[in-house]
Protein backbone atom coordinates (compact mmCIF):
# COMPACT_ATOMS: atom_id res chain seq x y z
CA UNK A 1 0.00 0.00 0.00
CA UNK A 2 1.89 3.02 -1.06
CA UNK A 3 0.58 6.31 0.13
CA UNK A 4 -0.13 9.57 -1.57
CA UNK A 5 2.62 11.01 0.30
CA UNK A 6 5.17 9.18 -1.26
CA UNK A 7 4.01 9.41 -4.72
CA UNK A 8 3.89 13.32 -4.40
CA UNK A 9 7.22 13.05 -3.44
CA UNK A 10 8.67 11.20 -6.24
CA UNK A 11 6.57 13.06 -8.38
CA UNK A 12 8.87 15.18 -9.78
CA UNK A 13 10.53 14.85 -13.08
CA UNK A 14 12.15 18.15 -13.61
CA UNK A 15 13.14 18.52 -17.53
CA UNK A 16 13.19 14.90 -18.32
CA UNK A 17 13.03 13.79 -22.05
CA UNK A 18 9.79 12.24 -22.84
CA UNK A 19 11.33 8.96 -22.71
CA UNK A 20 12.81 9.48 -19.23
CA UNK A 21 9.07 11.03 -18.05
CA UNK A 22 6.95 7.23 -19.44
CA UNK A 23 9.93 5.10 -17.20
CA UNK A 24 9.29 7.49 -14.17
CA UNK A 25 5.79 7.25 -14.27
CA UNK A 26 5.78 3.64 -15.20
CA UNK A 27 7.71 3.08 -11.58
CA UNK A 28 6.10 5.72 -10.02
CA UNK A 29 2.48 3.21 -10.75
CA UNK A 30 4.26 0.20 -9.60
CA UNK A 31 5.47 2.20 -6.35
CA UNK A 32 2.01 2.99 -5.57
CA UNK A 33 0.27 -0.56 -6.50
CA UNK A 34 2.94 -2.23 -4.04
CA UNK A 35 1.64 -3.27 -0.73
CA UNK A 36 5.12 -4.16 1.25
CA UNK A 37 6.83 -1.51 3.72
CA UNK A 38 9.31 1.08 2.39
CA UNK A 39 12.31 -0.56 2.81
CA UNK A 40 11.38 -3.11 0.32
CA UNK A 41 9.56 0.05 -2.09
CA UNK A 42 13.22 1.46 -2.10
CA UNK A 43 14.82 -1.95 -2.83
CA UNK A 44 11.77 -2.82 -5.89
CA UNK A 45 12.58 0.73 -7.31
CA UNK A 46 16.07 -0.05 -7.15
CA UNK A 47 15.73 -4.04 -9.03
CA UNK A 48 13.46 -1.89 -10.83
CA UNK A 49 15.92 1.02 -12.26
CA UNK A 50 18.50 -1.58 -13.10
CA UNK A 51 16.68 -3.62 -15.18
CA UNK A 52 15.25 -0.90 -16.79
CA UNK A 53 18.84 0.47 -17.58
CA UNK A 54 20.08 -2.81 -18.96
CA UNK A 55 17.21 -2.65 -21.30
CA UNK A 56 18.06 0.69 -22.17
CA UNK A 57 21.77 -0.40 -22.92
CA UNK A 58 20.49 -2.90 -25.48
CA UNK A 59 18.16 -0.43 -27.39
CA UNK A 60 15.06 -0.68 -26.26
CA UNK A 61 12.38 1.96 -26.05
CA UNK A 62 10.66 2.99 -23.63
CA UNK A 63 7.00 1.91 -24.89
CA UNK A 64 9.06 -1.42 -25.67
CA UNK A 65 10.23 -1.74 -21.83
CA UNK A 66 6.94 -1.28 -20.54
CA UNK A 67 5.61 -3.26 -23.10
CA UNK A 68 8.05 -6.33 -22.59
CA UNK A 69 7.97 -5.50 -18.50
CA UNK A 70 3.94 -5.79 -18.95
CA UNK A 71 1.72 -3.07 -16.76
CA UNK A 72 2.16 -1.58 -13.56
CA UNK A 73 -0.60 -3.20 -11.73
CA UNK A 74 0.90 -7.01 -13.36
CA UNK A 75 4.25 -6.17 -12.19
CA UNK A 76 3.38 -5.05 -8.76
CA UNK A 77 0.69 -7.89 -8.14
CA UNK A 78 3.75 -9.91 -8.95
CA UNK A 79 6.24 -8.59 -6.26
CA UNK A 80 3.24 -8.40 -3.81
CA UNK A 81 2.44 -11.89 -4.27
CA UNK A 82 6.25 -12.62 -3.31
CA UNK A 83 7.14 -10.95 -1.22
CA UNK A 84 4.06 -9.31 0.94
CA UNK A 85 3.59 -12.51 2.79
CA UNK A 86 7.05 -12.73 4.24
CA UNK A 87 6.65 -9.09 5.41
CA UNK A 88 3.90 -9.50 7.09
CA UNK A 89 4.80 -12.40 8.92
CA UNK A 90 8.23 -10.22 9.72
CA UNK A 91 6.47 -7.39 11.24
CA UNK A 92 3.59 -9.89 12.55
CA UNK A 93 5.73 -11.31 14.70
CA UNK A 94 6.91 -7.86 15.81
CA UNK A 95 3.79 -7.02 16.94
CA UNK A 96 3.36 -9.98 18.22
CA UNK A 97 6.80 -8.92 20.13
CA UNK A 98 5.53 -5.35 21.71
CA UNK A 99 2.37 -6.88 22.73
CA UNK A 100 3.86 -9.53 25.00
CA UNK A 101 6.29 -7.52 26.47
CA UNK A 102 3.01 -4.98 27.34
CA UNK A 103 1.29 -7.71 28.62
CA UNK A 104 4.09 -8.86 30.94
CA UNK A 105 5.16 -5.04 32.01
CA UNK A 106 1.51 -4.55 32.91
CA UNK A 107 1.06 -7.82 34.63
CA UNK A 108 4.62 -6.94 36.75
CA UNK A 109 2.80 -3.36 37.60
CA UNK A 110 -0.18 -4.81 39.14
CA UNK A 111 1.55 -7.08 41.00
CA UNK A 112 3.57 -4.71 42.30
CA UNK A 113 0.79 -2.08 43.19
CA UNK A 114 -0.78 -5.22 44.86
CA UNK A 115 2.19 -6.00 46.63
CA UNK A 116 2.44 -2.57 47.40
CA UNK A 117 -1.51 -2.11 48.89
CA UNK A 118 -0.91 -5.10 51.51
CA UNK A 119 2.27 -4.82 52.69
CA UNK A 120 3.73 -1.88 51.69
CA UNK A 121 4.64 1.24 54.66
CA UNK A 122 5.90 4.06 53.57
CA UNK A 123 7.86 3.76 57.38
CA UNK A 124 8.57 1.01 59.41
CA UNK A 125 7.30 2.11 62.85
CA UNK A 126 9.52 -0.09 64.78
CA UNK A 127 11.72 2.82 64.77
CA UNK A 128 9.96 5.29 66.56
CA UNK A 129 11.45 7.05 69.40
CA UNK A 130 10.43 9.37 71.81
CA UNK A 131 12.54 11.80 73.86
CA UNK A 132 11.65 14.17 76.97
CA UNK A 133 10.22 13.69 80.35
CA UNK A 134 7.61 14.54 82.39
CA UNK A 135 8.01 17.93 82.79
CA UNK A 136 9.80 18.71 79.73
CA UNK A 137 8.16 18.87 76.14
CA UNK A 138 8.36 15.70 74.35
CA UNK A 139 9.75 15.00 70.68
CA UNK A 140 9.11 12.00 68.63
CA UNK A 141 11.64 10.79 65.92
CA UNK A 142 10.61 8.51 63.50
CA UNK A 143 13.63 6.66 62.67
CA UNK A 144 12.31 4.17 60.01
CA UNK A 145 13.21 3.37 56.54
CA UNK A 146 11.24 3.60 53.42
CA UNK A 147 10.19 0.96 51.81
CA UNK A 148 7.63 1.85 49.11
CA UNK A 149 8.37 -0.42 45.71
CA UNK A 150 5.41 2.11 43.72
CA UNK A 151 8.11 3.67 41.32
CA UNK A 152 8.69 -0.34 40.21
CA UNK A 153 4.62 -0.14 39.49
CA UNK A 154 5.23 2.66 37.84
CA UNK A 155 8.04 2.33 35.94
CA UNK A 156 6.11 -0.97 35.14
CA UNK A 157 2.85 0.30 33.53
CA UNK A 158 5.07 3.14 32.07
CA UNK A 159 7.16 0.31 29.98
CA UNK A 160 3.66 -1.23 29.33
CA UNK A 161 2.31 1.95 27.83
CA UNK A 162 5.32 1.99 25.79
CA UNK A 163 5.58 -1.63 24.18
CA UNK A 164 2.24 -0.39 22.88
CA UNK A 165 3.52 2.49 21.56
CA UNK A 166 6.03 0.49 19.63
CA UNK A 167 3.19 -1.87 18.62
CA UNK A 168 1.24 1.13 16.72
CA UNK A 169 5.00 2.17 15.25
CA UNK A 170 4.87 -0.93 13.59
CA UNK A 171 1.57 -0.70 11.95
CA UNK A 172 2.93 2.76 10.44
CA UNK A 173 5.01 0.13 8.33
CA UNK A 174 2.44 -0.93 6.37
CA UNK A 175 -0.13 2.24 6.39
CA UNK A 176 0.60 6.28 6.18
CA UNK A 177 -2.75 6.80 8.77
CA UNK A 178 -1.58 9.31 10.78
CA UNK A 179 -3.76 7.95 13.66
CA UNK A 180 -0.86 5.49 14.06
CA UNK A 181 1.35 8.24 14.26
CA UNK A 182 -0.86 9.68 16.75
CA UNK A 183 -1.27 7.38 19.11
CA UNK A 184 2.17 6.64 19.53
CA UNK A 185 3.49 9.45 20.37
CA UNK A 186 0.54 10.04 22.80
CA UNK A 187 1.53 6.56 24.32
CA UNK A 188 5.20 7.28 24.75
CA UNK A 189 4.60 10.62 26.09
CA UNK A 190 2.40 9.29 28.57
CA UNK A 191 5.42 6.43 29.48
CA UNK A 192 7.22 9.56 30.09
CA UNK A 193 5.50 11.12 32.03
CA UNK A 194 4.10 8.27 34.46
CA UNK A 195 8.21 7.08 34.46
CA UNK A 196 8.97 10.62 35.53
CA UNK A 197 6.00 9.98 38.60
CA UNK A 198 7.35 6.93 39.58
CA UNK A 199 10.83 8.09 40.19
CA UNK A 200 9.56 11.19 41.95
CA UNK A 201 7.60 9.31 44.55
CA UNK A 202 11.02 7.40 45.02
CA UNK A 203 13.13 10.74 45.37
CA UNK A 204 10.56 12.56 46.92
CA UNK A 205 12.50 11.79 50.14
CA UNK A 206 15.65 12.91 49.29
CA UNK A 207 14.27 16.09 47.65
CA UNK A 208 12.28 17.11 51.41
CA UNK A 209 14.96 15.99 53.39
CA UNK A 210 13.47 13.35 55.08
CA UNK A 211 15.08 11.29 57.96
CA UNK A 212 14.47 8.19 56.42
CA UNK A 213 16.61 5.88 54.73
CA UNK A 214 15.85 3.80 51.57
CA UNK A 215 16.40 0.52 51.41
CA UNK A 216 18.02 -1.78 48.72
CA UNK A 217 13.91 -2.17 47.01
CA UNK A 218 13.72 1.40 46.48
CA UNK A 219 16.73 2.25 44.95
CA UNK A 220 16.19 -0.58 42.30
CA UNK A 221 12.80 0.40 41.62
CA UNK A 222 13.76 4.40 41.66
CA UNK A 223 16.72 2.44 39.15
CA UNK A 224 13.85 0.43 37.01
CA UNK A 225 11.56 4.11 36.99
CA UNK A 226 14.92 5.95 35.64
CA UNK A 227 15.35 3.84 33.04
CA UNK A 228 11.80 2.98 31.76
CA UNK A 229 11.87 7.46 31.79
CA UNK A 230 15.23 7.67 29.53
CA UNK A 231 13.25 4.89 27.34
CA UNK A 232 10.49 6.33 27.02
CA UNK A 233 11.80 9.87 26.21
CA UNK A 234 13.87 7.78 23.45
CA UNK A 235 10.95 5.99 22.18
CA UNK A 236 9.10 9.82 21.71
CA UNK A 237 12.00 11.53 20.32
CA UNK A 238 11.70 8.42 17.79
CA UNK A 239 8.07 8.82 16.89
CA UNK A 240 9.30 11.86 15.09
CA UNK A 241 11.72 10.31 13.11
CA UNK A 242 10.83 8.71 9.56
CA UNK A 243 9.56 4.98 10.05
Amino acid sequence: MCGGNLCRKRGGIGTMTEEQKKIKRYVMEIECALRVPLETKVRINHDLGTEIQLLKEQGFTADEIIARMGRPEEVAERFNEELAPNCAQTYAGGKVFFLFAAALALIAALLAARFEWKHGRLFDSSGIMIIGGSDGPTSIFIAGKISSIMPFAFAAFALALGMVSQFFRSCRRHSDNKKYLFIERILAGLAAAISAAGLWIGAKPFIMNHSGSLDTAVLLADGAAAAVLILALILLARSFWKK
